[in-house]
């Protein structure tokens, strides 16, 4: 929270379109007057993964459950592939350098295509990952040649 528990009301604190005809919407900011019911149900910030490429350098945002690969091509950048990008040639891998723990899960269909297009081993190293399976959930950077301007 900003400073007080949920349900806590400090001095000052204006309710979020609650109040006592709607105690459920009645949460509180202290860093934002009172505003209309339909605006806000709390004040939270909403944390932006950031993913950085390596050679090449770029540091993009990568929405709540894009894809890695999906979160580069939109900002304007080429990502290598072989497929229509749902994972099937494995040319889209990456080797996650740096946040290992702070992307998704690897799924059944990942994992099946890259023992199929890479054998077996491959999915033993937690750092290589498909990058239009991948999604980001924290910062990370990754290595992949021939990521490029568009």
């Amino acid at each position: 929270g900003w400073g007080s528990a949920p349900g806590r009301r400090r001095s000052g604190d204006r309710p979020l379109g609650g109040g006592a005809d709607r105690p459920e919407l009645g949460r509180f900011c202290p860093l934002i007057p009172a505003i209309p019911r339909v605006a806000f149900r709390t004040c939270r910030l909403r944390y932006v993964p950031r993913v950085r490429v390596e050679p090449l350098g770029i540091e993009i945002e990568a929405p709540p459950g894009e894809t890695v690969m999906d979160a580069v091509c939109s900002q304007g950048y080429f990502w290598p592939v072989g497929c229509a990008k749902n994972g099937e040639c494995t040319n889209c891998a990456m080797e996650i350098i740096s946040g290992v723990g702070r992307v998704s899960a690897m799924g059944r269909f990942e994992r099946q295509n890259l023992v199929r297009q890479r054998g077996a081993r491959s999915v033993e190293n937690p750092r290589l990952r498909l990058a239009c399976q991948t999604r980001a959930e924290g910062d990370i950077v990754v290595y992949k040649r021939g990521v490029e301007p568009a």
